[in-house]
């Protein structure tokens, strides 16, 4: 019988935890310069200084880098000919759509720093990214011990009936 080898979680809560914390910082990053851009250009138009903390927020929470590189990512696929570039530009509206949600509700719960709000609008980027297209090489662990120790169990049943 062999034994259950504990790396391969490991690893995979390793890896999740890096991205994470990649991901929050990269947004935090994106909401401090969404946030600058946001002021400066208030000085100079009268319709963005009129705009609500909701709205703003909303606009903090989708920022300025993650469109700019979903812009760059859909122009590839429509130039290669790609087929799958109105799947990506799908995905791409929605990620837009729910940052500017998650932007502008938490705002509406009492975030007011644009460091919290793009770091925490980036992980629920990453969560939805996860529950829309696992990572297959972190969550298949059918490869291992456990699962052939589980299956022979499973199959020694069926076969002992």
């Amino acid at each position: 019988m062999s034994s259950y080898d504990i790396s391969k979680p490991i690893i995979g809560i390793v890896i999740g935890t890096t991205v994470a914390l990649v991901a929050a910082g990269i947004g935090a990053i994106n909401g401090i310069i969404t946030s600058y851009t946001i002021s400066y250009i208030s000085g100079l138009s009268p319709f963005i200084a009129g705009l609500s903390p909701i709205i703003v927020g909303g606009i903090i929470g989708v920022g300025l880098l993650i469109p700019i590189l979903s812009i760059y990512e859909l122009a590839e696929d429509l130039i290669s000919g790609s087929e799958k570039s109105l799947q990506n530009i799908v995905k791409n509206i929605v990620g837009i759509g729910v940052s500017f949600g998650t932007g502008a509700g938490l705002v509406a719960i009492g975030f007011t720093s644009p460091a919290e709000i793009g770091a925490l609008t980036s992980l629920v980027l990453v969560a939805l990214v996860i529950l829309i297209e696992p990572p297959s090489s972190f969550l298949n662990f059918e490869n291992t011990d456990a699962h052939q120790v589980r299956s022979a169990g499973i199959n020694g049943i069926a076969t002992a009936r």
